[in-house]
This record gives C-alpha cells, sequence and structure tokens, in this order.
C-alpha cells in the first residue's frame, strides 16, 4: 500500500503521520520524489484524456510547482487488513485529512488564477472571464480583467480502488520511486525544517 504527499505538504510534513496512526496504519518507508510533474502526469493519464480535467489538472501543476516545488514523499504502508478496506479506509482518511487542514491552513486564503497569463496546456478554456470586483469597484483599473478559476490544494493521493491501485503501484516501481528510502535522521531534519527534500550526502540507495 502507498500514499503520496503532494509538493504543498512541506507547509505541514508531519502532519499526517497521526492520521495514519489512528487508523492503524503503520509507515514502513519513506521514499522521496523529486520529479512530481512527471509523476503526477503518469498517475493521473486515465483522467487525463478529458480535456477540461486537463486544463484544470495542469494549472493545478503549475500552481502548486511554482508555491512549493516539485518534490513530492512517497509511503510505503501497511495494515492486516484486506486490500479493498484499506482503500477505502485511505479514501476516508484523505477527505478528513483534506478537510481538518484546510480549515486549520487555507480558510483564509483564495488562489483565484488568471488562466489567460498562464503558460501551461490547456485543451479547453475553463474559468469565468471577466473583472474581479469589490462590490462594484475594480480592484484595480485594468489589471484584473481575465479567465479566472478557483484552486485548492489537494495535499495528498492515494489510490481510488483496487485496479488503480495496481496500476499505480507498478507505476511508482517502474520510475524507481522505491529505490531510495529516508532515514530516520533524515526524516527527522524534514519534519524540523518542513521540507519533502531529504539531504542528499546520507540518502540509503536500495538497489
Amino acid at each position: 500500500m502507498f500514499i503520496l504527499l503532494k509538493p504543498e505538504m512541506k507547509r505541514f510534513v508531519k502532519e499526517l503521520d497521526p492520521y495514519l496512526t489512528e487508523e492503524g496504519f503503520s509507515v514502513d518507508f519513506r521514499h522521496p520524489i523529486s520529479d512530481w510533474h512527471s509523476l503526477a502526469n503518469k498517475l493521473y493519464a486515465p483522467q487525463l484524456q478529458d480535456s477540461v480535467f486537463a486544463s484544470e489538472f495542469n494549472a493545478y501543476l503549475w500552481i502548486t510547482k511554482s508555491l512549493f516545488g516539485n518534490n513530492a514523499l512517497a509511503y510505503q504502508i501497511s495494515r492486516e487488513e484486506e486490500v479493498e478496506r484499506n482503500l477505502s479506509d485511505l479514501k476516508e482518511l484523505k477527505d478528513r485529512f483534506r478537510r481538518d487542514i484546510s480549515e486549520k491552513i487555507d480558510d483564509p486564503i483564495t488562489f483565484l488564477i488568471n488562466l489567460d497569463r498562464l503558460k501551461t496546456y490547456q485543451p479547453v478554456e475553463t474559468g469565468k472571464r471577466g473583472i474581479i470586483h469589490i462590490g462594484q469597484i475594480p480592484l484595480e483599473e485594468g489589471s484584473y480583467d481575465g479567465r479566472w478559476d478557483y484552486f485548492f490544494f489537494k495535499y495528498i493521493h492515494t489510490p481510488d480502488n483496487k485496479d488503480c491501485h495496481e496500476r499505480e503501484e507498478g507505476i511508482l516501481r517502474s520510475l524507481g520511486i522505491y529505490n531510495r528510502r529516508i532515514t530516520e535522521d533524515q526524516w527527522a531534519q524534514m519534519k524540523e525544517t518542513g521540507t519533502l527534500t531529504p539531504a542528499k550526502n546520507s540518502e540509503v540507495y536500495n538497489g
């Protein structure tokens, strides 16, 4: 089993572990992901066949990379339950974690992006075109006219079902994500400094 921490998780890298412990999951290994953008495109390839999803997904990747970088993290986790039960409980955990973190961290923040100025692939035009106002007054004359959409952070990824799990697990293995492990010393430092990037000089390679 696995769960992925997306780039925006660097703001609170240590927050997920208690949720996993509460549900009876053990974190067996942690693995660094140095190119989340490329991995995400492979993981979400089936959904990217939908042009609306592709446009919104590419905008989301641009936002997270611009604000938080391109590093992510994979947890290998285990629990003595059937795969389907584990996946179902992980989905509930994911939803609860996202809700709790959003209320704790992101409530005061709204991200509106001018998609017309975004230099990333958008197969269809999403969002709403217009000028951002407060009441009837533009925020700034000539500066807030565009095609706007609202984005929120997703934080973590888990597979939706058993078939998705098998497919995505295969992607992680084929890309060698599990070949590098984060040591306990590295993990302690990462939590202390709020980063998803382990110190390279002590990284453990497993084949």
